[in-house]
């Protein structure tokens, strides 16, 4: 029995419904287009069932009877998929990646697509007569199945996912999956005799209405929305922003280490009897600084401090200090103006400004015998008590015209007794392992054979 009249009333039901949602929800959410869908479709279904109908009863030429009924199986197969995405418009946000579920129902709807088309010259799914009469083909079943493919995912969705929705909306939601799993196995069993329209099914659409949220909740639900999409920039913005920054510090580190060994070199250039001092004073500082447990980014800090610590040899006269034999004491003043002068040479550098720490104060003693400050053991940075012990060491362990390079054991010996007054007691007996451990004494400066040097190289 068909009663195309409740068809009809469907169709205006829909209609209206449909001018309802877009004069209602002015807000554009997933879930207020996935439900403008849901009716739009039911509409193009209610109205194919119907024109179908007419095709079949008053004998429509077939090709039009075809059509009509190949449109009237898209939408009504159509009609489950679109409510399983208005389904998990609840729980998924825009933009947010579909689970694998939604994307083999996506394929399996063009898969049907796909098969609609086939039908038209196989008629595998079902085939309309010359009279306009209808049958069902060998494949008839995929319409039946596949509506119910998307219903039975629909429900396990809602029931996994049963927080995103209220008590009512699982109910209305839970209903419609039921009874769009029950008409089709109700047509396949009585066919002739059941009561095949989109009538019960344009009421169900009608009670999921009732559990679309209000125009405030829609509101609030596009404000939340927004907020992650903006959360989401945030987050990619900040990702790239950290990403430029680590760029730009990497640059900066090595124009930092360039400019370093620059200006070692110009140290060294002008003090030919101390040359690779200044890069054995960082190295053996970076050594110091991870036996004190120094993260590997306060190491390069203090290795780069070592390599500048005698700048400010660049202001001190070369006659001073390539002078032959030993200074007179207004030249050994001036050579002990070179922390100073270091300090501020590096100060300039107001990008880097720890690095003219070592500078200035790598003469310092604990016991306040230092210069340029006189600063006792609490007012002396700690980098810079590291390079004293360095700079202490390398002096030791370095070629000079009067004496070659100092016996280990002498070495130690000196570092041993300056505990407490020239160097910091913590620091020094880091260097002591480090001698210790170097049993061969690899530690050394390489021998050279240039020039005569004035006694106050250290300095």
């Amino acid at each position: 029995m068909y009663i195309a009249d409740f068809e009809v009333l469907s169709f205006f039901v829909l209609f209206f419904m449909a001018i309802y949602m877009r004069v209602k929800y002015l807000m554009e959410t997933e879930q207020n287009r996935n439900f403008v869908r849901l009716v739009m479709v039911m509409t193009l279904a209610d109205a194919t069932d119907v024109l179908a109908a007419w095709a079949i009863n008053y004998s429509w030429p077939q090709a039009l009877a075809l059509a009509l009924n190949t449109a009237f199986f898209f939408f009504s197969v159509h009609l489950s998929y679109i409510f399983l995405y208005y389904c998990a418009s609840y729980f998924y946000k825009a933009g947010t990646p579909k689970s694998v579920f939604l994307k083999i129902s996506g394929f399996l709807n063009w898969i049907y697509i796909a098969l609609l088309l086939v039908n038209i010259p196989t008629g595998i799914l079902f085939r309309i007569a010359d009279d306009a009469s209808y049958t069902r083909g060998p494949l008839y079943p995929v319409i039946l199945l596949l509506p119910a493919f998307y219903m039975v995912g629909t429900v396990i969705f809602i029931l996994r996912h049963r927080a995103s929705y209220t008590r009512f909306q699982r109910i209305m939601l839970l209903l419609f999956c039921l009874i769009t799993l029950v008409n089709p196995v109700m047509q396949a069993m009585f066919y002739s005799g059941y009561l095949t329209n989109m009538y019960l099914a344009t009421i169900m659409v009608f009670l999921v209405l009732l559990t679309m949220e209000t125009p405030d909740d829609q509101e609030l639900s596009a404000t939340i929305e927004g907020l992650d999409r903006l959360k989401d920039e945030l987050e990619q913005q900040v990702e790239e922003d950290t990403r430029t920054l680590r760029s730009t510090e990497q640059q900066l580190s090595n124009l930092t280490l360039q400019l370093s060994y620059a200006m070692t070199s110009a140290i060294d250039a002008k003090d030919r009897y101390t040359s690779g001092h200044s890069a054995r004073v960082a190295s053996y500082s970076r050594m110091l600084a991870g036996r004190l447990g120094m993260d590997d980014e306060k190491k390069e800090e203090i290795y780069i401090m070592g390599l500048l610590h005698d700048v400010g040899k660049i202001g001190v006269s070369n006659k001073i200090i390539n002078k032959p034999g030993k200074l007179t004491d207004e030249e050994y003043a001036a050579m002990k103006q070179h922390p100073v002068i270091g300090y501020k040479i590096l100060s300039k550098i107001t990008l880097l400004p720890e690095i003219s720490t070592g500078a200035r104060w790598h003469h310092e003693r604990p016991d306040g015998r230092g210069y340029p400050d006189g600063l006792t053991a609490g007012e002396i940075p700690y980098e810079a008590q590291i390079i004293a012990v360095a700079d202490a060491y390398d002096a030791m362990t370095s070629y000079r015209s009067y004496r070659g390079v100092m016996p280990q054991e002498a070495v130690r010996e000196q570092v041993e007794k300056g505990k407490g007054t020239q160097f910091n007691p913590e620091i020094a007996d880091c260097m002591l392992q480090l001698i210790d451990e170097d049993t061969e004494y690899r530690m050394h400066e390489l021998p050279h054979t240039e020039g005569t040097a004035n006694e106050t190289e250290s300095v």
